[in-house]
């Protein structure tokens, strides 16, 4: 029973680490995207272009206030639907980085960002064009 216990175990997780491989592989995000972020000052629309190789995200994102204004997109990462990405964001006060985190549902995309050197936080969601 022993021996028939250890390749089942291993063809299970061989099926696992395949199907999730594929699901992963399903989500991209190249392309343009469309958005509201929810700021202490109201609601900004923004635009983002992504391009996706494997699991980093790189890109440029702007906004309607011109806060970003074609802001290169760094540390871009895609991973088991959940993205991270870091930018920078222009205030009278100079450039600022902004952490950017959401979730990946279909065409849709929401979740938080921050200014990690100030209070500003907010939420955002996009759909893409």
């Amino acid at each position: 029973m022993k021996r028939f216990l250890s390749p089942l175990l291993i063809l299970s997780i061989l099926i696992s680490a395949t199907c999730f491989a594929y699901s992963q592989d399903k989500i991209n995000l190249t392309g343009t995207w469309a958005g509201l972020a929810y700021t202490p000052d109201g609601e900004d629309s923004f635009t983002a272009e992504f391009k996706q190789v494997k699991d980093i995200i790189t890109g440029t994102m702007s906004t309607a206030s011109g806060s970003l204004n074609n802001s290169q997109i760094k540390n871009g990462k895609l991973q088991n639907g959940k993205l991270y990405l870091e930018t920078v964001v222009f205030t009278p006060e100079g450039e600022e980085k902004v952490i950017i985190k959401g979730t990946v549902k279909g065409k849709n995309v929401s979740g938080s960002w921050e200014i990690p050197n100030s209070a500003e936080s907010g939420t955002w969601k996009m759909a893409k064009k």
